[in-house]
């Protein structure tokens, strides 16, 4: 099962804009294709004025040949890119496998963390594993919306976390203890080389909310 996230950098006070016609004009397209928005957020902590998208790709093709098809459309270019293409400071598209299948919260949220690993060279597959191996511990305390290997840059892997607000957030990852997490710790330091976190909020029209 394939993924594609969009990360969208905007210029200050224009995210709004930006949104707005993202979600009148692009998901429209990208829904006519086959295509299945799972959420899309705003930036509130990390790197601000982004726009995130996940998207589950059709499963008959592959995800490079789906995005071909929406970006051949004419209405994407005429319609969408037209409108948006002077609000964008920057744009990372990636292709992502699943390492854990989706799952969305089955009440709103608030919050939602985007958490991004690099490994060390050929080690994302041992860590994203790792970290799928103590799922069964750490969601009892906070469940996971899902876990992907980036196709599109070497050795990284990222996982999304919903909570209801930020102090939540603290307590679960400050509560985390046992044998099983005190070991784990240490061996998913050890393949790691750079961590990313970023603290997103959905949109109204956002799947996961």
């Amino acid at each position: 099962m394939h993924y594609l996230l969009d990360v969208s950098t905007i210029y200050p006070l224009r995210l709004n804009d930006f949104i707005a016609k993202t979600g009148e004009n692009a998901v429209p397209i990208r829904e006519h294709y086959g295509g299945i928005l799972e959420g899309m957020w705003r930036s509130e902590i990390g790197v601000l004025n982004q726009a995130v998208q996940l998207w589950k790709c059709p499963e008959e093709i592959d995800p490079h040949a789906f995005d071909r098809r929406v970006r051949s459309d004419a209405e994407w270019s005429e319609n969408y890119m037209s409108k948006i293409e002077t609000d964008i400071v920057a744009q990372d598209h990636s292709v992502l496998t699943m390492v854990e299948p989706l799952l969305r919260p089955a009440e709103a949220s608030h919050f939602y963390e985007l958490r991004t690993y690099t490994t060390r060279p050929g080690k994302v597959d041992e860590a994203s594993q790792l970290l799928k191996s103590i799922l069964p511990i750490r969601s009892k305390a906070s469940p996971t919306m899902g876990i992907w290997i980036n196709a599109s840059v070497a050795n990284q892997f990222c996982h999304i976390w919903p909570y209801h607000d930020l102090n939540t957030r603290q307590d679960v990852r400050g509560g985390m203890s046992g044998e099983n997490w005190e070991s784990f710790v240490p061996k998913m330091q050890a393949l790691l080389v750079a961590q990313v976190s970023q603290i997103l909020v959905p949109l109204a029209f956002s799947p996961a909310k």
